[in-house]
């Protein structure tokens, strides 16, 4: 990874509460200098948490790191978690949460046919994109050791699989050829953001294309969902 990208990963410690620029007395100085921080979030701690896991491993992830990097006490987690295995589970719960496919997708195509078409275009979003790959990465290779871990990924994954399933079941598929589908798609997806750096824009938009009509080829009902985009 290169030190740009992975500094843009690196969680930002909370702002100061603002100082004053007028003079203050010896007194008001030493309580300025033990005034508390911001208040932190429990969302500060999970993106800080998953920043960490994305730069280095599930192992850097530890309360005196996040603390240090937070410029926060280590009893100040324990405000907003029970322990580390907390933290770790609501990492897994707002990666679970943010990566869900379906209602905004669906507002912006009326038909299956363009859906489709815009999940083929999620691993090309830009650098929103290439983060949200980043951390699926970190969470799968985090999976292989924990199984607490291997229960979220499988929960995702489970669920963009029925969720494609039951789109190409929509334009007409049976339900083996809608499976099948789905795993094209699903593969796709998964292939086109590990391999980010392969091939041209010109490259990448061809292969887009194929795949959009090995999935699309075929529908028995695409021309009545076509005219009902209309």
């Amino acid at each position: 990874m290169s030190a740009g990208l992975e500094s843009a990963f690196m969680p930002k410690p909370s702002p100061l509460i603002d100082a004053h620029d007028a003079p203050v007395d010896a007194d008001a100085e030493s309580t300025a200098a033990t005034a508390p921080r911001a208040q932190l979030t429990p969302n500060d701690w999970v993106r800080a948490a998953t920043d960490l896991l994305v730069t280095k491993s599930i192992d850097a992830v530890r309360v005196d790191v996040l603390a240090k990097q937070l410029d926060v006490t280590r009893g100040s987690f324990y405000w907003h978690f029970k322990n580390r295995d907390d933290l770790l589970h609501q990492v897994l719960q707002d990666w679970s949460e943010r990566t869900r496919v379906g209602p905004k997708l669906e507002r912006q195509n009326p038909s299956v046919q363009g859906l489709v078409r815009d999940l083929l275009a999620l691993p090309f979003r830009g650098r929103s994109a290439r983060r949200t790959a980043m951390i699926e990465f970190a969470i799968r290779a985090w999976a292989r050791r924990d199984p607490m871990a291997q229960e979220a990924v499988d929960a995702v994954d489970e669920h963009r699989m029925d969720y494609y399933v039951q789109h190409f079941q929509a334009i007409g598929f049976a339900r083996k050829d809608a499976k099948t589908r789905a795993f094209m798609l699903y593969a796709y997806q998964l292939s086109e953001a590990t391999l980010w750096h392969q091939g041209s824009k010109p490259d990448k938009d061809a292969r887009r294309r194929f795949f959009e009509d090995t999935l699309l080829t075929g529908a028995p009902l695409t021309g009545s969902s076509e005219r009902a985009q209309e």
